[in-house]
């Protein structure tokens, strides 16, 4: 149930970054599309691992399979930062002097930004408190059979500074249970393992699909009801544990019985302030939500409130991030279940006409699905050949998923991949052109849901006599009725992924798809770390 709503929040757990303006483009016959760079302000702890850092780049028009060269010059922070290579996810990157240079081929840019260039940022050992200097950027963009003068470039800067080093971690949080729709308290807990006093904490939280906040304080913020944020400003001692208290309750849709992840990370508000910035910069404004009213939640040591910080000149920031982050599983005790169902189509046409169906998935509730819920087997129906297929599907040979023809038309069976959140009513989608080769009526093609082995479990399809659908071109009124799509829901689409298995050359299309739904999280840029399935 943890799989999805963490997207965006693995995206944003980079370093927050700062747009410049997009580079004109050199006037060409096919101008190639201008770029922009976006760059990351950091925060290192002296003494520390230093972080991994990235610049994302946007293009004003799409660039497929670029030649992508990052130049990071470092000497304005030379005497207290480096650079260091490293290689990772087909990024190489080498070091000379303080310039850091990286690279990677078949990179696929956009308007909504890819990350490029991966190295890490270490502070040396003469950094101290207060340091700070600029990292400048250079990014060029190159499509194959371009000259170098015809490269996009963009440019861009980010100011570096040295902190002071506390490290506080997360504490592990207790397992609860709780019926859907019943309210609960969970206790986060954090605790001060350094030798500086941390002068206050902010908490971000993460939570399954089910979990809403019951009740919302004026310190902390929230994506509609869910919980997202509560900035503490109390003093954390040395050797000190402390905990909030939060109220919390599942919704009343919520699938029963199953479990809902819950979880926490602290940061400095140093650190904080940074990936508000990036968030809000890069449209995640959900992961910042809105703040609350009424009372402040509290964080306590024990019965007695911690005392209050004062505003530090030196900003703080955490050594050791790697502990500050603690999860649990609330057990939702009870019985609702969905049902999922196949969408099938009705379409007509006479020889050579394109007509355009669609097939997919749709969620008759009560439950939500927060999880994977199958995957869609298309067979084309007699007569009709595809000459457009859904981004999310890939066709089947000889029982064998091609995974790398994914969209491609031309082909007589499909498999469509779905997402991992189906709300009651919602559906996923896939669309698909057909021409009429030859006018057959009453010519069915299969719309089949395959549950058995992606992951779901008995509950998310409480009825599985509607898996299965048709698409019917030139249907006559004799014919039996077909389940026809209605309008898209706000479940998975053409560019969401699961594992399809079951019918012929099962193992195949299993693990198949499983490199499927890694690819379909491309979505997701900078995800560097764990993944975890949350609401967004």
């Amino acid at each position: 149930m943890q799989r999805t709503a963490a997207r965006q929040w693995l995206v944003a757990t980079g370093i927050a970054f700062t747009l410049v303006g997009p580079l004109a483009a050199p006037a060409l016959a096919e101008p190639t599309p201008a770029t922009s760079a976006y760059l990351g302000d950091a925060l290192l702890a002296p003494g520390s691992s230093g972080d991994y850092i990235s610049t994302k780049v946007y293009s004003a028009e799409r660039m497929s399979n670029a030649t992508i060269t990052v130049r990071y010059d470092a000497s304005d922070i030379s005497g207290f930062a480096q650079l260091v290579e490293h290689d990772e996810d087909d990024w190489e990157c080498r070091v000379a002097a303080d310039v850091a240079t990286c690279s990677a081929d078949l990179v696929d840019l956009d308007e909504s930004g890819v990350p490029v260039g991966f190295i890490r940022l270490v502070p040396k050992g003469t950094a101290a408190p207060g340091n700070t200097g600029k990292l400048r950027v250079t990014v060029s963009a190159q499509v194959s059979g371009q000259n170098s003068e015809e490269a996009a470039k963009s440019s861009t800067e980010g100011q570096v500074t040295v902190g002071e080093g506390v490290d506080v971690v997360a504490e592990r949080l207790a397992d609860v249970s709780a019926p859907t729709g019943a309210s609960f308290t969970q206790l986060y807990g954090v605790r001060n393992v350094g030798d500086k006093t941390a002068h206050g904490v902010v908490a971000e939280f993460r939570s399954g699909f089910g979990i809403e906040a019951d009740g919302k304080f004026a310190n902390c913020r929230y994506d509609g009801d869910t919980l997202r944020i509560c900035t503490f400003d109390e003093d954390l001692l040395p050797s000190k544990g402390y905990g909030a208290s939060v109220p919390l309750k599942l919704r009343p849709d919520t699938m029963a019985p199953g479990s809902q992840l819950v979880e926490v990370t602290w940061m400095t508000p140093a650190q904080w302030d940074l990936r508000k910035a990036f968030l809000e910069r890069n449209g995640y404004e959900n992961l910042v939500g809105q703040p609350g009213s009424g009372s402040e939640l509290d964080l306590v040591e024990g019965p007695t409130s911690a005392a209050r910080s004062q505003k530090q000149s030196v900003p703080q920031v955490d050594t050791a991030p790697a502990g500050n982050s603690a999860y649990s599983y609330v057990k939702v005790t009870g019985n609702l279940m969905a049902d999922v169902a196949a969408v099938g189509d009705t379409a007509a046409g006479s020889e050579g006409v394109l007509v355009e169906v669609t097939v997919g998935t749709t969620n008759k509730g009560p439950a939500a699905i927060d999880e994977s819920f199958g995957n869609v087997d298309f067979t084309v129906p007699r007569g009709a050949s595809v000459t457009k297929a859904a981004a999310a599907c890939a066709p089947i040979v000889d029982g064998e998923p091609i995974l790398e023809k994914k969209g491609e038309p031309g082909y007589t069976r499909y498999v469509c991949s779905n997402g991992w959140f189906l709300p009651v009513g919602g559906q996923s989608l896939h669309s698909f052109t057909l021409r009429i080769d030859t006018e057959v009526p009453d010519s069915k093609g299969k719309v089949e849901l395959l549950l058995e082995g992606t992951g779901a479990t008995p509950q998310t399809d409480g009825d599985t006599a509607n898996n299965i659908a048709y698409v019917v071109l030139n249907e006559s009124e004799a014919s039996a009725p077909t389940t026809a799509p209605g309008v898209p829901g706000t479940g998975g689409s053409d560019d969401e992924s699961g594992l399809p298995v079951t019918g012929v050359g099962v193992a195949g299309i299993a693990g198949g798809a499983i490199v499927l739904l890694a690819a379909g999280a491309g979505l997701l840029v900078m995800v560097r770390r764990r993944r975890v399935r949350f609401t967004v």
